[in-house]
């Protein structure tokens, strides 16, 4: 019998002055990759509350809310469970630094010009979300 389960977290492209912060983390095989900071949503905590705190621990920048985003959903295994997991984002701006990542979860953390974290993202969905974020920049005539 297959398990499956189902996961929400929420999420943060942090953008300041054309510069897109990303952090370096680890897949579950180990390779070090570039993406976005994300994480579970606590019980009864709003989603864009989640987002903020999230990447707060993983970046340890307080940010505002510029806007929401679109989801994104995937699916992984973890053991012998098949997770089916969405994320909600949210496009934000840096107020200022207010503690360091957490190592357990984050190695780096680095600005990057937006072109250049196209390239350095790892996963084609976190791609489509900068672009997304991009797009909604322009339109406000923040690009």
């Amino acid at each position: 019998m297959r398990h499956v389960a189902f996961q929400e977290s929420a999420g943060g492209v942090i953008v300041d002055r054309g510069r897109v912060l990303l952090i370096q983390a680890r897949t579950r095989a180990g390779t070090a990759v570039w993406t976005l900071p994300k994480g579970r949503i606590r019980r009864g905590e709003p989603l864009w509350e989640a987002a903020l705190r999230e990447v707060r621990e993983e970046t340890g920048y307080l940010c505002r809310l510029r806007r929401r985003l679109k989801n994104t959903s995937y699916v992984f295994r973890s053991g012998a469970v098949q997770i089916r997991k969405t994320v909600h984002w949210f496009l934000l701006e840096p107020v200022h630094q207010a503690g360091v990542p957490d190592p357990a979860e984050v190695e780096a953390i680095r600005w990057f010009a937006f072109d250049e974290a196209l390239r350095r993202l790892a996963y084609r969905s976190d791609r489509g979300l900068l672009t997304a974020a991009r797009d909604a920049l322009e339109q406000n005539g923040d690009g």
